[in-house]
């Protein structure tokens, strides 16, 4: 009887291992780099979001673990091991919007073992003036969101939680009342955008607590400008451009608060379903000494957007 050879079904066997079995493998690396982020006053080190570009301008991606890694960006918990391949690099460094945005350019060489010490100037407190800032809308992973909400500097740990952004199609001909929860406020309902098209039922129900007035399609470096993809088209003729989008949502927000609703601005960056950082957009509430969701819908608020990479606009 011929001997059968098993060297096939050795290979079948390998094989249906390498598929079923994936390897989650650091980058090989030709070098590394230490990176370690410092307030310049007080000499302690920071979070902060790092943006690395390869020489080709191609976002770098390490997926290293405990950096919140996603969107061509990722987090600095005060230091961190950049492993990386021989080439040149940019880099921006932001620790939030009260602290200038740090940029600059490197080389890795075959064995490089280095560390760069990159000092950051923060020219507001906020805080301490009474505001706090929060992002209203986003979709990351819990398990990140500590060390994302250190290093964009926002405080609404709680906030995100009970927000209701209301849906933008007409699906909803009324607003439920908001539901109470025992470990918390009442939900806030917010609408998704001012041109949304359950804008008037929203507010004839009279439930509406405020309304995002820059929301995850407002981002001004989009290249596609999909008009009507929120709501109500609106007249590019009025509104042309690069900014005609948020102009054309501050005309009917301003019309709201004509008509007599004094509904607070929000904001919310959609992270998650985009590429944006998590506060990109924001809204920052006057809340004095400690922030708290109630005092969100009462006192003054006002809204900021960022660039995609961080840079103020």
């Amino acid at each position: 009887m011929p001997r059968r050879s098993t060297l096939p079904s050795v290979i079948a066997c390998s094989l249906a291992v390498l598929v079923v079995s994936p390897i989650h493998a650091a980058p090989r690396a030709d070098g590394q780099l230490e990176i370690e982020v410092v307030d310049i006053a007080t000499g302690q080190p920071i979070p902060a979001r790092l943006h690395l570009l390869d020489a080709r301008k191609r976002p770098v991606k390490l997926n290293l673990p405990g950096t919140a890694e996603f969107g061509g960006h990722f987090y600095i918990d005060q230091k961190l091991t950049l492993p990386l391949r021989r080439g040149q690099f940019t880099f921006e460094i932001d620790a939030g919007p009260e602290y200038r945005a740090q940029s600059g350019h490197f080389e890795i060489e075959r064995h490089a073992d280095d560390s760069k010490r990159i000092d950051v100037t923060r020219f507001a407190h906020l805080d301490q003036e009474g505001w706090f800032a929060a992002d209203l809308d986003f979709d990351r992973p819990p398990r990140d969101m500590p060390l994302i909400l250190r290093a964009e500097h926002l405080h609404d740990v709680q906030l995100s939680r009970f927000a209701q952004v209301l849906p933008r199609g007409l699906v909803q001909p009324v607003i439920e009342k908001p539901v109470a929860r025992r470990d918390g406020p009442a939900e806030i309902q917010i609408a998704p955008a001012p041109e949304a098209w359950n804008l008037p039922v929203w507010l004839a129900g009279g439930k509406l607590d405020a309304i995002q007035l820059i929301h995850r399609h407002s981002g001004a470096d989009e290249r596609a400008d999909r008009n009507g993809d929120t709501g109500r088209p609106r007249d590019q003729a009025m509104f042309p451009g690069r900014f005609g989008r948020g102009r054309w949502a501050a005309e009917i927000y301003y019309h709201v608060l004509n008509c007599g609703f004094r509904l607070p601005p929000v904001a919310g960056s959609g992270s998650g379903a985009n590429d944006h950082p998590v506060g990109a957009n924001r809204v920052y509430v006057h809340c004095g000494d400690r922030f708290t969701p109630e005092a969100k819908a009462k006192n003054r608020s006002f809204v900021r957007a960022l660039e995609r990479s961080g840079k103020r606009r």
